[in-house]
């Protein structure tokens, strides 16, 4: 045989051998987190997660940690494939963008959460009314936990966060806030439930330092709060992600045990079959939030 078709039969042989081993490597998957009390904590909290998501479904998971407020752009610019979220923000991107929810997270054995309004001992403030000509810091405007919730239960109370307050100030994570109505800079704050408690755990401030508004003293949580109980944060698959991957996340979801390194760096239990959103929507539409703002 001639020597050059030899050699071409050669680089052929290379060609198609490359091209079978780049098309044998795994998809990466991107699962995106919103991170609530900063991307660093985030990233340390779920990043053994995405380690063992890769394991269960045998394909690569790169971590995207992100602030609030970029959520719904992540999600729109098809930015990744899965999504942890609030579970406000959860049935917003169901409804807007055709997210599909798989699993909500179960935390310190509760499936729900609330908030909680937080004021200084010194405010003067004692009932939601009070709260009226106030300063109040809260998260985001599109945090569940952190404001939504608070937004709705002070609105029935007949305070309008959105005109009756002197100040409403965002931070950028939510132990901000309790320190700030710690140090009397703010009159009151907004945070989800678990949040005074974690804090108070590891010393940045005794539970003495500020007052819970409103307590609700049942059995329906060990932690202190404000709001009646909503169910805590889902992953959501985005629309479009292929059915067979959707399926091997959430069995992977599901099957995290609770004593995994997995979960013990998330701070979580595990997930369940996701919760119902009725009462999550009902809320958002009576506030007119995304994507019921029309």
């Amino acid at each position: 045989m001639h020597k050059s078709k030899i050699f071409k039969r050669f680089l052929f042989f290379i060609g198609f051998s490359l091209m079978l081993s780049v098309s044998a490597v795994p998809a990466e998957i991107m699962f995106g987190v919103m991170a609530n009390r900063g991307e660093l904590l985030a990233t340390t909290e779920w990043t053994e997660f995405s380690h063992y998501l890769a394991e269960k479904i045998g394909q690569p998971v790169r971590l995207m940690t992100f602030p609030i407020d970029r959520t719904f752009d992540i999600v729109k610019a098809k930015g990744v494939d899965f999504v942890l979220t609030n579970p406000a923000q959860t049935a917003g991107l169901e409804e807007k963008f055709g997210a599909r929810p798989l699993a909500s997270w179960r935390k310190d054995g509760e499936e729900n959460f609330g908030g909680v309004i937080v004021v200084n001992p010194q405010s003067g403030i004692t009932h939601a009314a009070d709260l009226k000509g106030k300063r109040v810091a809260a998260y985001s405007p599109e945090s569940a936990g952190g404001y939504v919730f608070q937004r709705y239960h002070l609105l029935q109370a007949g305070v309008d966060v959105t005109k009756d307050l002197a100040e409403l100030r965002f931070t950028k994570k939510q132990d901000d806030i309790l320190l700030l109505v710690k140090a009397g800079l703010m009159d009151a704050g907004f945070v989800r439930t678990g949040v005074l408690e974690s804090m108070a755990a590891v010393g940045k401030l005794a539970m003495s330092d500020v007052v819970v508004l409103d307590k609700v003293e049942d059995s329906g949580s060990a932690k202190a709060r404000t709001t009646p109980l909503y169910p805590d944060w889902f992953v959501s698959a985005a629309a479009g992600t292929d059915a067979a991957l959707v399926a091997k996340v959430k069995t992977a979801l599901l099957a995290l045990p609770a004593n995994s390194p997995a979960a013990k760096a998330a701070k979580i239990d595990g997930f369940v079959a996701p919760l119902p959103r009725d009462k999550l929507i009902v809320m958002l539409k009576a506030l007119k939030l995304n994507p019921f703002d029309k």
